[in-house]
């Protein structure tokens, strides 16, 4: 195992070290102080004698009534070629030394169950080989308030090894309670190999690992001012606080085990451990302070509890669970657990730059009196909640059950990102909704307060708000807008020639850089901003298949009519000369007809519409005293069902789409793969959707396997022919169709019966 640690050690690629050669730090950590055997003071019946190959051999005290042999050293130190305590009571081989005789300090059938061992004098121990119980297996103490150094120590025939900065309060008995000392436990070099153990324990004030450290069930490094109890395995503290990390693991400090349990119980000291944590089973860091942790890998779960705060800065992977409590928490790595994500940040806020995923189970995400920021996308293959005082989504939070997302402040979805349930989505915000991105749930829709009245606003700038089920928005100002913050339109020059000076002809399109708002429903929908409350669609659209029911103060539709300059050339009876008599006296105007070319700026019949259009009644609730505003009646007008279209400008400039939202740029298109624009597969499943390959099938165009290479697969391309007919003809369906699904088949079966 030694040689195993010396070739991992080798294969480190650090140039420097502090200033020296990494070969020269390897060669110091690698080679232990030389260390003298193990030297009894005399207080117990303990004596030392050598093996035939001058393996240092330990002849223990006899066991107590409780099964505990108590040893007492004024030195206890393990050289590289190890030690035995003899634990025998009669012959047999030592793996370490060979040939032995038992105990001589033995009577027949002697043997004890746990061998402690105390240094009484102010020398630290160091462990620099295996220490071997030879004879019956027992667990091993060693007891040293000094403290401890391991470098390359092992245990042989050990079921449970505890190492420990302390002395013990009972002389006689069973092994009791430790007071714990100034001492430190440090591991380096070698590290320790406790792969023949079922269980390790490191108690102390401060544990410094700096090496590899392995166990089979369990390995428990805790740290403390004051106790230890061996039988419980806890470790206690007074209430003097510190500062610092008590638990300090290295980059080289990796742990393997089936259990791993790092816990500090003195105020003011937290965990630091940077190198990889493995547990067959399951991870428990709890912390009076502050957590900082890299990669931990969990067969069950992980628990990590901290009085301040979480600093995540390696991926975290289990198959049960992953629970996090902390004052406040930083993720800075990728989080995935099989089964249940649970993060909870109590005072402050909870910041997640990494991406976080969980399996089928409910899981959570709170920071209870902070705000929570989602740089890194959230995947749920279950239900999800959140809750905080504000929600700022910066990249995909999806679930395939509910996600719920509560917040007494504010909710603010980024552009283009996407807020994603595959069953019911339910905001309840007592703030505002601020979207700029996507909204999508494919069963119900609900926005409210977390009392299931009116949040403040409800504000879709530019963004998409769609239900497959029912929509249900209650907010006291319900805002539908565009998210282009310049002008709307954009100035096309016909006309501009010397020949008329300062005459200009242009007209105004659709600036094609402005994004409409959508708010739709597949089923009903219900825009409620009370008796004093205010709805507007500004520039954008509001479908529903179902009935629209709006409650309002004042509801107002706004369009804009797109307008042109022309030239006209009027005839004017004006003064073209003047006629005098002899001599340049009695001088009068000459008039006659002339042109006069002049700028007239009207409206075209193109407009930049405004639309709610309900599939079936369309209800608007007002007081008596109430508002309706159609500011554009034909273009912009509310309409039931039937409605009249207008011309607009064609496809605008297509964009290729970031991280967060429905869809991901494909970086090779091939053959096997021919979209340039991908739907997230985890979100929509694409078998039951038509698209491109469809369209070619029915038309005897060809297949999208004949190498052709296409925008976008089938999602994608429903939802830019749906957008298109909104913005050509101000309808949410043609050809009666009842989803956008529906709506592509018949379209592309029209096409191929039209090639026919």
């Amino acid at each position: 195992m030694l040689l195993k640690l010396k070739k991992r050690f080798a294969n480190v690629n650090h140039s420097l070290i502090y200033g020296i050669p990494t070969l020269s730090v390897l060669l110091i950590l690698l080679t232990p102080v030389s260390a003298a055997p193990p030297t009894p003071d005399g207080a117990t019946n303990t004596t030392v004698i050598a093996a035939e190959n001058g393996v240092p051999i330990v002849n223990i005290a006899p066991q107590n009534a409780d099964g505990v042999s108590r040893n007492s050293f004024s030195d206890f130190n393990v050289d590289v070629q190890g030690i035995i305590l003899n634990n025998a009571d009669n012959i047999g081989v030592s793996q370490l030394g060979g040939a032995m005789l038992g105990n001589s300090n033995f009577a027949a059938g002697d043997g004890a169950s746990i061998i402690l061992n105390e240094v009484t004098s102010n020398q630290i121990s160091n462990l620099n080989g295996y220490i071997e119980t030879f004879g019956k297996q027992a667990e091993f103490i060693l007891a040293n308030p000094n403290g401890i150094t391991c470098n390359g120590c092992g245990f042989i025939n050990t079921s449970r090894a505890t190492l420990i900065s302390g002395s013990e309060q009972n002389p006689t008995g069973a092994v009791g309670v430790f007071k714990l000392g100034n001492g430190s436990v440090s591991i380096s070099g070698a590290g320790l190999n406790g792969s023949n153990l079922n269980y390790l324990d490191i108690i102390t004030r401060a544990a410094d690992i700096q090496a590899e450290i392995s166990a089979q069930n369990g390995i428990a490094i805790k740290t403390g001012n004051d106790g230890f109890n061996y039988a419980s395995k806890k470790v206690s503290s007074n209430t003097t606080a510190s500062t610092g990390f008590a638990i300090d693991a290295s980059l080289l400090g990796s742990m393997y085990a089936g259990q791993i349990e790092l816990i500090t119980t003195q105020a003011g000291v937290g965990v630091r451990s940077l190198g990889l944590v493995n547990a067959q089973q399951g991870i428990v860091i709890d912390s009076a302070a502050n957590i900082e942790t890299a990669a931990l890998n969990a067969g069950s779960g992980i628990t990590i509890n901290a009085i301040n705060d979480i600093t995540q800065n390696g991926e975290y992977r289990a198959k049960d669970y992953i629970k996090l409590d902390a004052s406040a928490l930083t993720l800075n790595a990728d989080i995935n657990s099989d089964q249940v994500l649970r993060l909870t940040a109590l005072d402050g806020n909870l910041i997640s730059n990494a991406n976080l995923k969980a399996g089928s189970g409910n899981s959570q995400l709170i920071s209870l009196n902070g705000d929570m920021t989602l740089s890194g996308s959230v995947f749920s293959a279950g239900s999800i909640s959140l809750t905080a005082v504000n929600i700022i989504n910066q990249n995909l939070l999806a679930a395939r059950g509910n996600l719920t997302v509560n917040a007494s402040g504010n909710l603010t979805n980024e552009q283009d990102k996407l807020i994603f349930s595959g069953a019911a989505l339910t905001l309840n915000i007592d703030g505002t909704v601020n979207n700029r991105g996507d909204l999508y749930a494919a069963s119900t829709l609900t926005a409210q307060n977390q009392s299931a009245s009116q949040m403040t606003a409800f504000i879709n700038n530019g963004g998409r708000v769609e239900s497959l089920g029912d929509l249900s928005i209650k907010a006291t100002q319900i805002t539908n807008s565009h998210n282009f913050t310049a002008d709307t339109t954009k100035i096309t020059t016909l006309l501009n020639t010397p020949a008329v000076q300062g005459i200009a002809t242009w007209t105004e399109q659709i600036n094609p850089l402005m994004k409409r708002g959508l708010i739709q429903a597949a089923g009903n929908m219900v825009l409620d901003a009370g008796v004093n409350g205010n709805i507007v669609n500004n520039l954008s659209d509001i479908y529903a298949s179902g009935n629209v029911n709006i409650n309002a103060n004042s509801i107002s539709n706004t369009a804009v009519l797109l307008r042109e300059a022309v030239m006209k050339i009027t005839s004017q009876w004006v003064v073209v000369g003047k006629k005098c008599r002899f001599a340049g006296t009695g001088c009068y105007d000459v008039y006659g007809w002339a042109d006069r070319p002049a700028q007239i700026i009207q409206n075209t019949t193109n407009s930049i519409p405004a639309t709610i259009q309900s599939g079936g009644t369309l209800t608007l609730n007002t007081p008596t005293n109430g508002v309706i505003n159609n500011s554009v009646v034909i273009q912009g007008a509310i309409r039931n069902a039937s409605i009249t279209g207008s011309v607009n400008n064609p496809l605008t400039n297509v964009t290729l789409p970031g991280e967060g939202g429905f869809f991901k740029p494909n970086p090779t298109p091939n053959k096997e793969q021919p979209y340039l624009i991908e739907t997230d597969p985890a979100l929509i499943d694409l078998s039951q959707y038509y698209g491109s390959d469809y369209f070619l099938k029915q038309s005897g165009i060809g297949a999208t396997g004949d190498g052709q290479l296409f925008l976008g697969d089938a999602y994608y391309d429903q939802r830019l022919v749906a957008k298109q007919i909104r913005l050509l003809t101000g309808q949410r369906f043609l050809l009666n169709a009842k989803d956008d699904n529906e709506q592509y088949k018949q379209l592309a079966d029209a096409a191929a019966a039209e090639r026919e």
